[in-house]
């Protein structure tokens, strides 16, 4: 039925949206698929430029959302590994990092990279979703990186490493 008062129209509009929404969404879906299988080089270039039109329109937001994110899942993988030092014993959550118990963290991070940049994210979503193999240990930034230029840190020539012979293997590096 035909209705002369615009209002009174958009309400009828609103009730029949509202009353059927579940099965308005499905068609819809239904519709964008088919274009999708369709068109897929038109669909994806849409998709893009409504992504980049969002983000441009939400930069804050998304910068924001991801930080929290990035954040959560670095937590979720220390705590999970103890959120603790295994070389110092350091706590403070600022300096822990994740480190390769057996070596090769660069060339498993580079294997991960999916756009040509590699970020600390993509090791720590990997770990998670592969259930936190045991292949991985909770450092601290000085730790982490004496391990990496001398191969061990110096919490632990105590234990009877001879750093002086790691270092010259480096070749870089002296001891001060």
């Amino acid at each position: 039925m035909p209705y002369k008062d615009r209002n009174r129209r958009n309400e009828h509009e609103r009730e029949v949206y509202h009353r059927d929404i579940e099965e308005t969404r499905r068609k819809s879906r239904e519709r964008v698929a088919k274009f999708a299988a369709a068109h897929p080089e038109r669909y994806k270039a849409m998709r893009t430029r409504a992504a980049k039109k969002w983000y441009d329109k939400n930069r804050a937001h998304a910068i924001a959302h991801h930080r929290g994110y990035r954040q959560r899942v670095r937590e979720e993988v220390i705590d999970h590994y103890g959120r603790i030092c295994v070389c110092c014993g350091e706590t403070e959550f600022v300096f822990l990092t994740i480190d390769h118990i057996n070596g090769g963290g660069n060339k498993h991070r580079k294997s991960l990279r999916k756009s040509g940049t590699s970020s600390s994210i993509d090791l720590l979503r990997w770990i998670k979703n592969r259930g936190f193999p045991p292949d991985f240990q909770v450092l601290c930034w000085n730790c982490n990186h004496a391990k990496c230029i001398a191969g061990i840190c110096p919490h632990r020539i105590g234990i009877g490493v001879n750093i002086e012979s790691k270092l010259s293997k480096k070749g870089d590096y002296e001891l001060l």
